[in-house]
């Protein structure tokens, strides 16, 4: 009977035992990582794990300067029932999650997070760097306000450290321009060119933006869709501006009968005052938006142009018959009334035309001074001689013109060659004469 007891007892010692070694391989083999005290995985192999936390830390050493330090990092593996193992992957993929997250502050505009930085004091110094960089140099003697229109924020935030921008890149991150689209109303008078040069865009651009477009006519409440460059970031600048400008001087007439009607003189060169104004400018994203005079303060005066303005007359009759032609021609217009072969309409014509081939010389009726030479409007290639006494010659459309201001010429000497320039139907010379500022029938002068 005792026998039969022990045995029983042998038994049930040695089911025992297993059970507890059973119990005991289950436990000594599962081990759950903790980082500051959260479970982040389970493993069965604690040397792997190290080793791997300590190569990712090695692989941030250079982001130390960022801010990330894992120094006071809490790693602990606490034994635990062995049950779904971590795979080794996506434990990889935990830990360089949990081991490159830092906190950092987030630059928040208008509600969007725009850029993270290492810590306050540089987000606060990449808002500052905008605010400066918004000040012209040599604009403003005194700034009165500064301030960045949207509703910036800073607030702190956990990110990958590879997140975490440098004040530099910050700063052209916010200042970089992002496309906005809009729409635009077309006004009365509105053309597509006009709506395009006032959006910065070309009238291709327009066209593309506005498919529909089937011309070039645009009307008045037709809706056209533009786009524009804006920057996440538009500071107002508010100061006073001071600046050195000149005074415009006057010019004053004066008779003098010892010049001949018709000439004038220079008695005394104007000089241009200085005097000091102070402005109310106003500045946004660097460009000037609003300007208003406060003050000026004469510093130099202007001195008066004074021009002698001749009124000596010449005699008509000295002239009459005197002079040979410009060139050898015929008349195609008369001086006085016609009827225009542009508009059609009766105009009163200066002088006469004398049509002749191209290329042929052009001669001074008379001796005299250049005061014109060169293109002049309607008249194309244009020669102009004062012959003093309030005499003035004048030759129009030439294909080229042979003489300068201020040269003298005398009579016959070549002074531009027949063309077709200007307002012209044809190759000739328009010869016009001038007596005492009005103008007089060249057929009454040249012989």
């Amino acid at each position: 009977m005792n026998k039969k007891r022990n045995r029983i007892i042998v038994c049930t010692l040695l089911i025992i035992f297993a059970m507890v070694l059973f119990l005991q391989s289950s436990y000594a083999t599962a081990l759950g990582i903790y980082m500051d005290e959260e479970l982040v995985g389970i493993t069965d192999d604690q040397i792997y794990v190290e080793s791997l936390i300590k190569n990712i830390i090695a692989g941030h050493n250079s982001y130390s300067s960022k801010g990330l330090n894992h120094n006071n990092l809490k790693i602990e593996f606490k034994k635990m029932q062995k049950g779904s193992l971590t795979p080794q992957e996506k434990l990889k993929e935990i830990l360089e999650q949990k081991l490159s997250v830092v906190s950092g502050a987030a630059i928040v505009v208008n509600g969007v997070q725009e850029v993270v930085l290492i810590n306050s004091d540089e987000a606060e110094g990449v808002l500052a760097k905008i605010k400066e960089s918004a000040i012209p140099s040599d604009i403003f003697e005194t700034v009165n306000k500064i301030k960045i229109n949207e509703t910036v924020q800073i607030t702190f935030v956990e990110v990958p450290i590879e997140k975490i921008s440098t004040v530099e890149t910050a700063y052209q991150l916010l200042r970089l321009e992002t496309e906005e689209y809009n729409t635009y109303i077309v006004k009365e008078g509105d053309s597509l060119w006009k709506v395009a040069s006032d959006n910065n865009l070309e009238v291709g651009d327009l066209k593309q933006l506005n498919t529909e477009l089937k011309s070039d006519v645009i009307k008045p409440g037709q809706r056209l869709s533009v786009i524009s460059m804006e920057p996440k970031i538009n500071v107002e600048v508010e100061g006073i501006e001071k600046r050195v400008e000149d005074i415009p001087f006057e010019v004053r007439y004066v008779n003098d009968n010892s010049i001949d009607a018709g000439a004038t003189k220079i008695k005394q060169e104007g000089i241009k005052g200085k005097q000091e104004v102070t402005y109310f400018t106003k500045l946004l994203n660097g460009l000037i938006v609003e300007k208003n005079v406060i003050a000026k303060k004469e510093l130099e005066e202007p001195v008066t142009k004074i021009i002698l303005r001749g009124t000596r007359r010449v005699s008509r009759d000295r002239v009459k018959g005197q002079y040979p032609w410009p060139v050898q021609g015929k008349i195609t217009s008369l001086f006085g009334n016609r009827k225009s072969p542009f508009s059609k309409k009766q105009e009163f014509h200066r002088g006469i035309d004398i049509a002749a081939p191209t290329g042929t010389p052009i001669k001074a009726i008379a001796e005299g001074t250049i005061t014109y030479a060169g293109w002049r409007g309607n008249y194309g290639n244009h020669v102009e001689i004062d012959h003093g006494q309030g005499f003035v010659t004048r030759y129009s459309h030439a294909s080229k013109v042979n003489v300068k201001v201020g040269q003298k010429v005398s009579q016959g000497q070549v002074i531009a060659l027949v063309g077709s320039t200007g307002r012209s139907t044809g190759p000739h010379v328009d010869l016009e004469t001038i007596v005492n500022g009005q103008p007089r029938n060249p057929l009454e002068y040249i012989r």
